[in-house]
């Protein structure tokens, strides 16, 4: 499995996995993560939450593999 280190160490791997230009997938994951955070906090306080914030299963992928898989799983962004 391909993780965050490998990914920021070879960053030949995005083009490879997203058919993205390594710059152009840079700015898009640098506006996603900075919009990550307020997502984050507006979805844990919706008001038709089953648990209290802090509760369930915690996401260990980090963000930048979730990025890569889903933009390899979209077909628009996949290499042909």
């Amino acid at each position: 499995m391909i993780g965050e280190k490998e990914i920021w160490e070879n960053l030949t791997l995005i083009k490879v996995l997203t058919g993205l230009p390594v710059g152009q997938f840079l700015e898009l994951f640098s506006q996603i993560e900075a919009a990550y955070e307020e997502y984050e906090r507006e979805r844990h306080s919706r008001p038709n939450r089953k648990r209290g914030v802090g509760g369930g299963r915690k996401c260990n992928t980090p963000l930048i593999v979730r990025v890569v898989m889903v933009l390899m799983y979209i077909p628009e962004f996949q290499s042909i």
